[in-house]
């Protein structure tokens, strides 16, 4: 029985080996740009003893040859309790790829829940909401984070815009105007400034800044 374990063990062992170094192998591969052959090995690896990691790297190759709903089913695969925020991040970008919106809002929202200084994911959530016409919740997710930051202007750009479409100018104006100096003075930008000034009835201000 002794003689029997130390063989099984062995053979465990060399088995491990030769994942770890098939691991690298996909791993070279992938460095080189061969998604293709680098998602093929990572494919014949998933029931290694680290499929998390497989099922991350795999996630990559899918990514990397746009096929999104592919990666969201991998990334799904990973353990609830061994999800990262970086994962977690992946499948709801990969769900929007998709355009699953419902599938992006319960991720978008799960993450804010954990993580709720995510700029790039409160930019983008609000951006959705006001797609579905939820302008008010997209205004209140961003006033929220601004609150404690003040600083990022991809969230101060969704909270001006929610402000127009909600009919607050003076609000939007102002926001806007933060933007525009700090070197936003693209399409979107101006006219909206001008249309809260017209709105505002400030023709000279108006004048001034544009």
């Amino acid at each position: 029985m002794r003689y029997f374990t130390v063989i099984i063990f062995w053979l465990f062992t060399i088995g491990v080996q030769g994942q770890i170094k098939s691991l690298h192998v996909a791993d070279s591969l992938f460095s080189a740009f061969n998604y293709s052959a680098a998602a093929s090995l990572y494919t014949r690896l998933q029931c290694g003893y680290d499929s998390v990691a497989v099922f991350r790297r795999l996630a990559q190759c899918y990514h990397k040859q746009g096929d999104y709903q592919s990666e969201g089913r991998t990334l799904l695969r990973i353990p609830a309790d061994s999800l990262t925020h970086n994962d977690m991040r992946q499948l709801y970008y990969a769900h929007s790829y998709t355009q699953d919106s419902m599938a992006m809002e319960i991720w978008g929202r799960r993450i804010l829940q954990q993580y709720p200084y995510d700029a790039d994911i409160i930019t983008s959530v609000a951006a959705d909401l006001m797609q579905k016409n939820k302008i008010d919740s997209a205004r209140q997710l961003t006033m929220r984070y601004l609150e404690t930051d003040t600083t990022n202007l991809n969230v101060w750009r969704q909270y001006a815009y929610s402000s127009y479409l909600l009919g607050d100018y003076a609000e939007a104006q102002r926001s806007y105007l933060k933007l525009y100096r700090k070197g936003w003075k693209g399409l979107e930008v101006s006219f909206i400034l001008g249309v809260c000034y017209g709105e505002m009835n400030d023709a000279t201000m108006h004048t001034t800044i544009l």
